[in-house]
């Protein structure tokens, strides 16, 4: 039973959590730089739509809002109730100080606080953003209506998503906690769903460029009626009825859902949870052990891992598939940039228009060997955590630590990226030579970011951990770390993919690189005062042989060159996380 003025205090734990949160971000410089670079990025994205949208202001009294923009939103309304549902079941569900605050106010008071706090979070990030659209819009179509129109309709957008994803998150989260199925299981249907989910949402950003995936199917879908609201008042044409839709029912489906979200946590939380083997089931994990094999490789079943290097190589290799198991939020920290980022990708390619299907195998390419390396070598010593001195007192040593990190990434990654390449260039397809080469790209960077990825990790670690949950913490990689390993894998991959599908752009590009770069140079130099016109001349001679450079030799350096540098950076990061391991001291 809720108390009397519930939903006053409701507010204050919500803006309380709030103001945590701010605090929170203020204080972790890593998150705040993160969250600098992706406001940077999208004010960029913005200030272009704006200059775009000013430019055709006088043409917008013909343009009506149609589905494909409608589906648009939609989508990127599917992806952020996604996330929320992510950070739902990881983050925020359970309040802080929960015995205090469950004997203070009622179940249905926490639950609407976690709900206000979520929203508020997700409305500073877009503050800005918001103003400055607002501001354009009205200035291009000069309708006072939508100083109004905008803001609203991007508040209804976000306070459904956050209800919606919160609704669902602690939904998954009560499922883990009453069924042993799910609880046994929830790292196997958990990386199903999110493969499933993701793989939906390429499939319909790959609509743009060639895969026959209509975005406008989904806009039918309630939340791209917001695109209605948005132009509600100015010369674009939408649907009134769709925009009164949306603002007659996000209270209505707010309130309905709020309620749902109030029941769930009422019975998460004052539910015992259960255990993978309350079923009757507890001697699963018991019977492989009494079948000779031990307990750590029962753990890692149906995954086996080869005796390859020795007993203790193979151990370590077994617990870094047990973390990645028990710990699966350690990899939504390089799962959600890698993500954003190809989707962003994407979207750029299917506007420009130039590209089509044959995309996707590159994508695929590069994103799973970046996945090869990075899922379980990108913080070597810091996944160790307080395990740290007793590893580096054993006898395990570098050369056998690194070669055990290193062999899930062969196991598993190395043969996923090459063999769904494999399938994405048929699916695309591509000539046999390209097709080839592909294949080989996917199976090359793969095992070089396997090596490369322990090397970057062991000389950029990171030992802080990061609070997912009541008394869970997990360690990602460093962002110093991911960013290094990243230009590495993704530059050395792009000039591969380029080179091989587009000989001609990559000699224009690299023309281009001769010429601009030394250009820059020697504008430097000019201004302190040096000569330069010998180095000028030297300069003009370069650009008109390299664009003169024959296609198939492009091809053939511009493949081979930069695979063959990040095979031996993978070869030396080997190396040297193993050498970084035997020298490393505690202080």
């Amino acid at each position: 039973m809720a108390e009397t003025g519930w939903s006053r205090h409701a507010l204050r734990v919500g803006f309380v959590e709030w103001r945590r949160s701010v605090r929170a971000t203020r204080t972790d410089a890593a998150r705040l730089a993160l969250y600098g670079v992706g406001a940077l990025f999208g004010l960029l994205a913005l200030s272009l739509g704006v200059y775009l949208l000013v430019a055709v202001a006088g043409d917008l009294s013909g343009v009506r809002v149609g589905d494909g923009v409608r589906g648009n939103l939609a989508l990127f309304w599917l992806f952020l109730t996604f996330i929320v549902g992510q950070r739902a079941i990881s983050l925020y569900d359970r309040v802080d100080a929960e015995a205090l605050v469950l004997t203070t106010v009622s179940a249905r008071t926490a639950a609407v606080g976690l709900v206000v706090a979520e929203t508020l979070r997700a409305l500073t990030v877009v503050a800005v953003p918001v103003l400055v659209l607002t501001g354009a819009f009205v200035y291009a179509t000069g309708a006072l209506l939508a100083a109004v129109a905008v803001p609203f309709a991007v508040g209804c957008f976000v306070v459904t998503a956050v209800v919606v994803g919160v609704t669902l998150g602690w939904t998954a989260a009560l499922l883990v906690a009453t069924v042993p199925f799910v609880a046994r299981h929830k790292t196997a249907l958990g990386s199903i769903l999110v493969l499933a989910f993701f793989g939906g949402y390429m499939a319909f950003q790959l609509g743009s460029v060639g895969v026959p995936v209509d975005m406008a199917l989904l806009g039918v879908l309630p939340p791209g009626w917001v695109a209605d609201l948005l132009v509600a008042g100015s010369p674009v044409g939408g649907s009134t009825l769709r925009a009164a839709a949306v603002a007659v029912g996000t209270p209505l489906a707010a309130g309905a859902l709020g309620s749902v979200a109030t029941r769930v946590t009422t019975a998460y939380w004052y539910t015992d949870p259960v255990y993978p083997t309350d079923d009757g089931e507890s001697d699963e994990v018991a019977a492989p052990v009494a079948d000779g094999r031990d307990a750590l490789a029962a753990a890692v079943a149906p995954l086996s891992v080869p005796a390859f290097g020795g007993q203790p190589t193979r151990r370590v290799a077994q617990l870094a598939l047990v973390r990645t198991r028990r710990q699966p939020a350690r990899l939504s920290f390089l799962l959600a940039p890698l993500l954003i980022v190809g989707s962003t990708l994407l979207s750029y390619a299917g506007a420009s228009g130039g590209v089509g299907l044959d995309l996707a195998p590159v994508v695929l390419a590069l994103a799973l060997a970046w996945l090869s390396g990075a899922a379980f070598g990108l913080n070597p010593l810091g996944d160790e955590a307080p395990l740290l001195p007793a590893t580096l007192l054993s006898t395990v040593g570098g050369r056998r630590f690194v070669r055990g990190l290193c062999l899930p990434g062969l196991l598993v990654g190395v043969p996923l990226a090459t063999l769904v390449t494999a399938v994405g260039v048929v699916a695309a397809g591509h000539a046999p030579l390209d097709a080839a080469g592909l294949v080989g790209l996917a199976l090359v960077l793969s095992l070089g970011a396997v090596g490369l990825a322990p090397g970057v990790g062991t000389r950029f670690p990171r030992f802080d951990a990061v609070t997912v949950g009541r008394s869970r913490e997990v360690i990602p990689p460093a962002l110093s770390a991911v960013a290094v390993y990243s230009l590495g894998v993704g530059l050395a991959g792009a000039v591969a993919a380029v080179s091989l599908l587009a000989p001609d752009v990559a000699r224009a590009l690299c023309a281009a690189l001769v010429s601009w770069l030394p250009a820059l140079v020697l504008s430097v130099l000019a201004e302190q005062g040096l000569p330069t016109a010998g180095l000028a001349r030297t300069v003009a001679a370069a650009a008109p042989p390299i664009r003169s450079v024959p296609l198939p030799a492009v091809r053939a350096v511009g493949y081979a060159g930069p695979l063959a540098l990040v095979a031996l950076a993978g070869y030396r990061g080997y190396r040297r996380a193993a050498r970084r391991f035997d020298d490393c001291q505690l202080d």
